[in-house]
């Protein structure tokens, strides 16, 4: 199979973008899904615990979060 550009169609008719969006959402969806598979008794009690942290902290580490997510998809 020759390469392609992105966006280009692959021999499955996928386009290339697309079939690495999907590769990378599943890559996400695995390491989201992994703790409530381990540790699902863990994760009851943090989500438990969450109604804790002031709504003001919660927005600080999304916001991180989220500028932190964007520059590894920049750079990357």
């Amino acid at each position: 199979m020759r390469r392609c550009a992105i966006g280009a169609p692959t021999k499955q008719g996928i386009p290339g973008f697309m079939k690495y969006f999907l590769c990378v959402l599943g890559m996400v969806l695995i390491i989201e899904g992994l703790p409530y598979f381990a540790f699902p008794d863990k994760i009851k009690q943090y989500l438990i615990r969450i109604h804790e942290v002031p709504d003001q902290t919660l927005r600080i580490l999304g916001l991180v979060a989220t500028v932190a997510g964007l520059l590894f998809v920049y750079f990357g």
